[in-house]
């Protein structure tokens, strides 16, 4: 669904008497980043400024791509997104759009990072950004999953996920990232 209200423009994956969004642009203003959560995500600049290659599993409404694509006009940020109506929304209606440097996939992130791995591509910035109306779905949350992204990443690669700090799995997805990655930063928003 997608609906306009005091200037936004929202996203979401369940109802409109549900609550949580995935995506909200500002009208007037486009290129701010509403949520604090994608805000934080880009965090992981400050560990690889000039990324070439990126990687962004979830698509939602697109804010990270387009972000990222004006940022760094040079580099190919290669999306993944499940559902092909997604995709159509972010196109229609948020701002995205694709062209030799912004490339869309259609298929699982799961099934696209098996392949990439296979295939030997590698990825300078790697975010992970894909729910459903729930949750991240459990099948990209394994530390087997996380051991093929890891292949992904540059040496100096960076790996950034959007998971809930207040999630009931919290302590079970902090073991998997460390399991697979070692030490790693846990940013929070002031809601904590």
């Amino acid at each position: 669904l997608v609906t306009a209200e005091a200037g936004l423009r929202c996203m979401t994956f369940a109802s409109l008497t549900e609550p949580g969004r995935q995506t909200c642009i500002q009208v007037d203003n486009p290129d701010r980043m509403v949520f604090a959560y994608t805000r934080m995500m880009m965090a992981g600049l400050l560990l690889n400024p000039e990324p070439r290659s990126v990687l962004m599993i979830g698509l939602g409404g697109a804010t990270l791509p387009r972000a990222l694509a004006k940022l760094y006009p040079q580099a190919t940020i290669d999306s993944i997104e499940i559902d092909p109506a997604v995709a159509r929304v972010a196109e229609h209606h948020f701002g995205y759009t694709q062209g030799p440097r912004q490339r869309l996939f259609i298929q699982d992130g799961r099934h696209f990072v098996e392949r990439a791995a296979a295939a030997g591509q590698q990825y300078d910035l790697i975010l992970l950004d894909a729910f459903d109306a729930d949750y991240i779905p459990p099948h990209l949350m394994t530390v087997e999953f996380f051991r093929e992204l890891r292949q992904l990443l540059t040496d100096d690669g960076v790996f950034v996920a959007n998971a809930f700090t207040r999630s009931k799995h919290y302590d079970r997805e902090s073991a998997t990232f460390a399991a697979t990655f070692g030490a790693f930063f846990n940013l929070r928003d002031n809601l904590e």
